[in-house]
């Protein structure tokens, strides 16, 4: 079995801003195509939208794998990434 591994980037913007000052997030994640599972590789969050101001928070590695629920943000971003 060949096991396929995408790492993607994804950036969210806020319509508000959050209580700790957030405006959007970038998040690095690797996705697990053939088990439907992913793990966080990298986390920042900023003051303004687009991944701009200045960074509130920065986290590193996820301890472990997250299985995909169904129906979920991941679980479409999975169809787009893991179908090609």
């Amino acid at each position: 079995m060949d096991l396929r591994e995408v790492n993607v980037f994804v950036l969210s913007n806020y319509v508000f801003q959050t209580s700790s000052g957030e405006k959007s997030v970038l998040v690095r994640q690797r996705l697990d195509c053939n088990r439907g599972r992913y793990k966080i590789l990298a986390f920042k969050s900023f003051s303004k939208t687009n991944a701009k101001g200045n960074m509130i928070i920065s986290n590193g590695v996820s301890k472990g794998w997250l299985y995909i629920a169904p129906r979920t943000p991941d679980s479409i971003l999975q169809k787009i990434v893991c179908s090609g």
